[in-house]
């Protein structure tokens, strides 16, 4: 089954640092994991394909394409990964925005 047509879109539910795969979870609640291609993202850097490398971190909202695991007991794992945004870090900024605004309108 080819689903290299189909782009899907979840979020970052966890990750595993010391192994270096990701868990993605759809908004139908299925999870699929992925492995960071460090050199592959690299050289599409260079390539001038993208600007720069993300730092995946749970929360973060991302697209994905799916391909038949090369993981004993996976059926599907996540691959070409990319970061749409973060709801959790934007609502902080915000937040950090509107209370520093406030402690200036205060201080005067």
């Amino acid at each position: 089954m080819s689903f290299n047509a189909v782009v899907y879109v979840g979020h970052i539910s966890r990750y595993n640092k010391k192994m270096g795969f990701r868990f993605i979870k759809t908004p139908n609640q299925e999870s699929f994991y992925f492995i960071r291609d460090y050199r592959n993202e690299i050289q599409r850097k260079r390539n001038g394909e993208i600007l720069r490398i993300h730092k995946f971190s749970s929360g973060d909202e991302v697209e994905f394409k799916l391909k038949e695991s090369s993981r004993k007991g996976k059926e599907y794992e996540a691959y070409d990964v990319t970061f749409i945004q973060n709801i959790r870090s934007q609502k902080l900024v915000l937040g950090l925005d509107v209370e520093t605004s406030a402690m200036c309108y205060y201080q005067q």
